[in-house]
């Protein structure tokens, strides 16, 4: 009896993971981070969703994105398709990145078309959407979202097994690595800004006002009477 209900799990079991082998399994990830900027300057920063992944995946250091060149459309409409080249640790490396979906300044949704692991083989549904939002006039929300379905053992094993480098492969990204970069340019711009106002000739003083504080006037002051110098105030 032990023996049937034994062989009767195991069965079981395997059932189960060939199911979930054969139906796919979902990945999904989904983040938001604070942009400090306007939604405008946030938008430039991230509709070259190439140059955007190469400065901030989820790969780096083991993957280095060395070029990115246009394939297919003029690189910022849907059907346009950039392949990027670079090395996955030793290895070299290849990526196409098609754009799905544009929504200026508030939409972005690319896929990978395929690259040197033949991750597409593997792969359906592939999207990685970004949502831009404005949050007052000076911040922006961004929301991350990666969507995929893997099919058969190889990319459901490294789902399992590998899950931080399968997702590097389906173009995931790094939203604090992004945050900062974003922030830091935008400190640095607004310091920027400010000093050039206070360096600029005559920003420092009002009209007619010398450094020494008092005020310019037209023609000569009248000579004053003298009088007694209050010794308290002098």
């Amino acid at each position: 009896m032990f023996m049937i209900i034994a062989a009767s799990a195991g069965v079981v079991v395997t059932v189960l993971i060939a199911v979930n082998l054969h139906s796919g399994l979902a990945c999904r990830e989904s983040r938001t981070v604070l942009l400090h900027v306007p939604l405008e300057a946030a938008w430039e920063k991230v509709r070259d969703f190439g140059a955007l992944q190469a400065a901030h995946g989820r790969g780096r250091p083991l993957l280095r994105v060395e070029s990115s060149e246009l394939q297919r459309g003029d690189g910022l409409t849907p059907g346009s398709v950039w392949r990027q080249r670079g090395r996955w640790g030793e290895r070299p490396w290849w990526a196409e990145i098609e754009i799905i979906a544009v929504e200026p300044p508030r939409r972005l949704e690319v896929a990978l078309v395929r690259d040197a692991f033949g991750t597409n083989a593997g792969l359906a549904h592939h999207r990685c959407i970004l949502d831009l939002a404005a949050d007052g006039p000076r911040a922006t929300k961004l929301r991350f979202r990666l969507r995929a379905r893997t099919r058969g053992a190889r990319l459901t094993l490294a789902r399992t097994f590998s899950r931080e480098r399968l997702y590097a492969r389906l173009l995931d990204l790094g939203l604090r690595s992004l945050k900062v970069d974003v922030d830091a340019a935008a400190r640095a711009e607004a310091e920027a800004g400010a000093a050039a106002a206070v360096t600029r000739p005559g920003a420092a003083f009002p009209a007619g006002v010398r450094a020494t504080g008092r005020a310019e006037s037209a023609t000569p002051a009248a000579p004053s009477r003298s009088r007694p110098v209050d010794h308290d105030q002098a």
